[in-house]
């Protein structure tokens, strides 16, 4: 089956939802302890996806599963920004001179010749 141009542009839409809510669900089901719940909504993705991969939808599958991972790092980054300044440019510095620190140790060894 050939799915039109919408279609697979919906259907990204719509799988990176999913993607997005089982990534929260998998993440917090520890916490929540609702196996049973998780496992149906794990069942249900897995026929999705075995739908979906026979439709030939794998590269929005792929382009929606990038995009979230995407947006889970700016998201990541934007927590992290509120910490202000000061105390990520003390830790990027302190990483930067223990790299600094391994390459000069590295350079000075017999083994690097």
């Amino acid at each position: 089956m050939t799915a039109d141009p919408q279609f697979r542009e919906d259907f990204q839409t719509a799988y990176a939802a999913v993607l997005w809510s089982m990534m929260v669900l998998r993440w917090c089901d520890a916490r929540w302890k609702r196996p049973v719940e998780t496992a149906a909504a794990e069942s249900r993705l897995a026929a999705i996806d075995k739908q979906a991969t026979s439709m030939g939808l794998e590269p929005q599958m792929e382009q929606a599963a990038d995009d979230n991972a995407r947006q889970m790092a700016t998201m990541r980054l934007d927590t992290m920004c509120t910490g202000g300044f000061d105390p990520f440019h003390a830790r990027a510095e302190k990483a930067l001179a223990e790299i600094e620190r391994l390459i000069r140790g590295r350079q000075g060894s017999p083994a690097s010749d």
